[in-house]
C-alpha cells in the first residue's frame, strides 16, 4: 500500500507539473513582456521542474515520501539525457545557486560587482545580478519528458494497486475496512470532487484541484 500510495503521490506532482506547462504554453503567445508576466513564467517554469523533480529524483530524510525515479532502460538515450538536464536545472540552478555555473550553455545566476568612473580621480562601487524569467530549452525538455515521466509513472502505479486489490481481496476481513469508514467529500474538497473522483475509476486515473478556504461548494 506505501508503494502505489507513493506512485499515486508522484503522478499528484506531475499532474500539477504538467497543469504548469500547459499553461505556460499558451501564455507564449503574448507578446508584451511586462515584469507581471515574466514573473509569473518565470514561477510557472520554476514549480514545473521543481515538481518534475520532487516526483522522479529527490530523496530526502527517514520517514519522506521519496520519488519514482524513472528507468534508464525505458528511455531512449535522448529522452534520458533531457531527464537529467531538467534534474542538473534544479539541483544547480534553482534548489541551489553556484558562482557562474552554467547550464546548457545558459548561465542562469550571475552576479558582478564592478566600477562606475564618478569623476574626479573617484569611482563608485556598483553591483548586479541577471534574473531569468524564461528559457526556451529548458521549457522544450520538459514539456517533452513530462507525457514520458507520466507515462511510466502510471505503469507502476497501476502495477502496485493490482498488488494491493489481489492482497486486500485474499487477506484483509470487511469488518477490517469498516473500521475506517471516512466522509469523502472533506477529504476531497466537496461533492465535486468526489463524483470526479468516481469518473475517473474507468479509466484508472483521475485529477482535480481542491481550492483550501475557498467556498465548500467550489467545483474541483
Amino acid at each position: 500500500m506505501t508503494q502505489a500510495w507513493r506512485a499515486q503521490s508522484c503522478l499528484g506532482d506531475l499532474r500539477q507539473a504538467s497543469d504548469c506547462v500547459d499553461i505556460l504554453r499558451d501564455m507564449m503567445d503574448r507578446t508584451e513582456e511586462t515584469p507581471a508576466l515574466l514573473t509569473v513564467e518565470r514561477a510557472l517554469l520554476s514549480n514545473a521542474v521543481m515538481l518534475y523533480a520532487r516526483a522522479t529524483l529527490t530523496n530526502g530524510d527517514k520517514g519522506e515520501r521519496g520519488p519514482i525515479q524513472l528507468s534508464q532502460k525505458k528511455l531512449t538515450p535522448d529522452e534520458w539525457a533531457d531527464h537529467q538536464a531538467i534534474l542538473d536545472v534544479r539541483n544547480q540552478a534553482m534548489a541551489h545557486v553556484y558562482r557562474a555555473r552554467k547550464l546548457s550553455e545558459h548561465e542562469w545566476h550571475r552576479t558582478m560587482f564592478f566600477a562606475v568612473d564618478s569623476g574626479g580621480g573617484r569611482w563608485k562601487p556598483a553591483c548586479a545580478s541577471n534574473q531569468t524569467s524564461f528559457h526556451a530549452d529548458l521549457f522544450a525538455k520538459i514539456e517533452k519528458m513530462l507525457p514520458i515521466a507520466l507515462r511510466e509513472l502510471k505503469a507502476k502505479f497501476h502495477e502496485r494497486m493490482d498488488a494491493v486489490t489481489k492482497a486486500v481481496n485474499e487477506g484483509v476481513k470487511a469488518e477490517t475496512l469498516t473500521k475506517h469508514i471516512f466522509d469523502p467529500t472533506t477529504v476531497f474538497g466537496g461533492r465535486g470532487a468526489v463524483q470526479a473522483l468516481l469518473d475517473g475509476e474507468t479509466q484508472g486515473d483521475s485529477a482535480f484541484w481542491v481550492r483550501e478556504g475557498r467556498q465548500p461548494n467550489a467545483k474541483p
